[in-house]
């Protein structure tokens, strides 16, 4: 991405525009370093979740820091994810969608599945 010019208001805040969050997988609630050089101020996303994170149109897997996988690792990951995503939608096709239903899961087990996977590599 290019460098880009962001206005700042009268409070101080700028507004980082949806472009740059979805480049930078940064959602509402994301804690971003911030580093002061000279006259250069730079926010970097401290991600400390692992796990798939959608990157654009891209889905990748996102590590707390440069840690690099074994293939075997990254493939009992896809698995596990493919697994869960093929459940939910059987689920999905044999339960009437009724919004009070409760325990719908909401991906937790994946992403434990995720951390307990990551935790072993280490």
């Amino acid at each position: 991405m290019k460098d880009v010019m962001i206005p700042m208001d009268q409070a101080g805040r700028i507004v980082l525009t949806k472009a740059i969050r979805q480049e930078l997988a940064i959602n509402p609630g994301d804690v971003l370093r911030v580093s002061i050089r000279d006259l250069a101020v730079t926010l970097t996303p401290s991600k400390e979740i692992t796990g798939f994170v959608r990157k654009g149109k891209a889905l990748v897997f996102s590590t707390a820091d440069e840690a690099v996988l074994s293939a075997g690792t990254v493939e009992e990951l896809l698995e596990g994810e493919r697994d869960e995503h093929h459940s939910r939608v059987a689920g999905s096709l044999a339960q009437p969608r009724v919004a009070d239903q409760g325990g719908g899961g909401g991906g937790n087990s994946g992403r434990n599945h995720l951390r307990r996977c990551f935790a072993q590599e280490r």
